[in-house]
C-alpha cells in the first residue's frame, strides 16, 4: 500500500542519512507491518549483514515464518527460526547456522535473548508487538550487536513507547493505510445481563457460516466466591453447553495446552471445523481468520487497552463486518473510560494516545511502566505541538553548535 511504501522510503533515508535507525512502525492490526518488516530483512541481506525479528509468541514466529518462505520461495534464501519449543539437536544446529552467518535472516521468540545465541554481522534487529516484552530483555538483545539498527513494531505502543516517541528517540512510521474493502469493527461495551443478546447475535453469523471468539480472563475455576470465578473458562464452556449455542461445535484454546493440541485446535477453527472458540489471551496475536466475525471479551476491564485493541483485530480481517463486545459490570470510573476510549477509536495510534493521558508515561530512567513523571510546565498528552516545537529548536541548535565547533577545530590545527 502507499503507506507501507512510505515507511520503506523513510527507513531507507535513515540509512542514506548515516543515522543509526531507531524508529515506531506504527499500524492497525491488519495493516502490513510484517511486509515492511520482511523487505527490510532483505534490503539488509543484500548489503551482506544479518537481521532479526523477535516475535512474542511461537505462534506469531511460525506465522512470520511462513510468510518468509512463501515470498522467498523461488529465490534459494535460507533463514533461521529459533524458538524454544525445540529439540537440543535443532536448536544447536540453528545457532551454529546464526553464529557462522550461513542465514541472514532470523526469526525467533524469547529463546533469541539467550546468551548461547551468537550473530555473525547483525546489523538490524525488528521486535514485533514490542508491548509483550519486558525493557531488559528488549536490551538483552540489542546487546547483541555493537551498534544495530532498531525497528519496533505495534498496533498499540505501550505508554512508555509514545514518550520515547514525544522525547525524541524514536522516529515514527505510520501504516493507516488498510487493505481494499475492510471495515472498521463495529464495537460494543455492554454489562454481563446483555449477554443472552451477545449469544443471540453470534448464532445469527453461526447460520450465516461464520465463526465467533469468547475471550475469558483465567482459565480454571478459582478457589474464590462464584462472582470471581464466574467467567473463567472452564466455567464459561460448561455454561454455554447448557445454552441454544451448545448445538454448535465449540473448541477452547489457552496457554497450559501442549503446543500440539494448540496447533490442532488452531487448524480445525481455520478450516472451518469449529464454530465457536472460547480462548484465553493466547489469541491477542497470530491469529488470522478472515471467516471469524464475532469476538466476546469477558470481565474487559481486566485487561489492558492494548490488549483489548488487538483481541477487537482478530475479526472484521476479511470483507465481512466484525462485531467486537467488550462485557464488564466494573463500576470503576477509570475503567469506563478505558472501554469509551475503544468504542469512539479505531485507530492504535489514537487509542495509544488516550493510553498516555490515562496512564502517563512510563518512567523515563527506569523500569516502571506507568505514573505521570513530575514535570512542572509541560502536560505530556496536550502539549505535543509544543514538545514537537521544542525537540525542532534542539535538533537546530545542536547542528549549529557541531558546524561551530568543527569550525573552530579546523581554525586551530589548520585543517581544510
Amino acid at each position: 500500500t502507499e503507506d507501507q511504501q512510505k515507511a520503506i522510503d523513510e527507513i531507507i533515508r535513515d540509512l542514506q542519512s548515516g543515522k543509526r535507525v531507531n524508529r515506531l512502525l506504527q499500524g492497525d492490526v491488519g495493516s502490513g507491518k510484517t511486509i515492511v518488516a520482511i523487505v527490510l530483512q532483505y534490503l539488509f541481506h543484500l548489503c551482506g549483514y544479518q537481521s532479526v525479528m523477535m516475535a512474542p509468541t511461537e505462534l506469531l514466529a511460525n506465522q512470520h515464518g511462513e510468510s518468509i518462505k512463501r515470498f522467498f520461495a523461488d529465490t534459494g534464501l535460507s533463514f533461521a527460526l529459533l524458538k524454544g519449543k525445540m529439540s537440543d539437536a535443532e536448536k544447536e544446529k540453528t545457532m551454529e547456522e546464526i553464529a557462522s552467518g550461513k542465514v541472514s535472516l532470523v526469526i525467533g521468540t524469547h529463546a533469541l535473548i539467550q546468551s548461547s545465541v551468537r550473530f555473525h554481522r547483525l546489523g538490524l534487529i525488528i521486535t514485533d508487538e514490542q508491548h509483550r516484552f519486558g525493557v531488559e530483555q528488549r536490551k538483552s538483545l540489542y546487546q547483541k550487536s555493537s551498534a544495530p539498527h532498531k525497528v519496533v513494531m505495534s498496533a498499540t505502543p505501550i505508554p512508555r513507547t509514545i514518550s520515547h516517541v514525544i522525547y525524541g528517540d524514536l522516529d515514527l512510521s505510520l501504516i493507516k493505510t488498510m487493505p481494499k474493502g475492510r471495515k472498521p469493527v463495529k464495537t460494543y461495551c455492554c454489562r454481563m445481563s446483555y449477554l443472552k443478546k451477545v449469544f443471540q447475535s453470534m448464532e445469527k453469523e453461526f447460520l450465516a457460516g461464520r465463526q465467533a471468539f469468547i475471550v475469558c480472563p483465567e482459565i480454571e475455576y478459582d478457589e474464590e466466591p462464584e462472582k470471581a470465578r464466574t467467567y473463567s473458562l472452564e466455567y464459561v464452556y460448561e455454561k454455554i453447553q447448557g445454552t441454544f449455542l451448545g448445538k454448535y461445535r465449540i473448541g477452547i484454546l489457552h496457554g497450559k495446552m501442549k503446543k500440539e493440541e494448540k496447533d490442532e485446535v488452531m487448524q480445525r477453527f481455520r478450516n472451518r471445523e469449529l464454530d465457536l472458540l472460547i480462548a484465553t489471551t493466547v489469541i491477542e496475536v497470530g491469529i488470522d481468520v478472515s471467516n471469524a466475525t464475532v469476538i466476546l471479551v469477558l470481565s474487559a476491564e481486566r485487561f489492558g487497552l492494548s490488549t483489548l485493541h488487538q483481541l477487537r483485530g482478530r475479526v472484521g480481517r476479511g470483507d465481512m463486518q466484525g462485531y467486537c463486545f467488550f462485557a464488564t459490570d466494573s463500576e470503576s470510573e477509570k475503567a469506563m473510560q478505558r472501554m469509551k476510549v475503544l468504542t469512539e477509536h479505531q485507530d492504535g495510534f489514537a487509542i495509544a494516545e488516550e493510553d498516555l493521558r490515562l496512564r502517563g508515561p512510563g518512567d523515563y530512567f527506569g523500569l516502571k511502566q506507568h505514573g505521570m513523571p513530575g514535570f512542572e510546565l509541560t502536560n505530556l498528552s496536550d502539549d505535543f505541538e509544543e514538545i514537537e516545537l521544542a525537540r525542532g529548536i534542539i535538533s537546530t541548535l545542536n547542528e549549529e553548535q557541531k558546524r561551530f565547533y568543527t569550525k573552530k577545530f579546523k581554525e586551530k590545527t589548520n585543517l581544510d
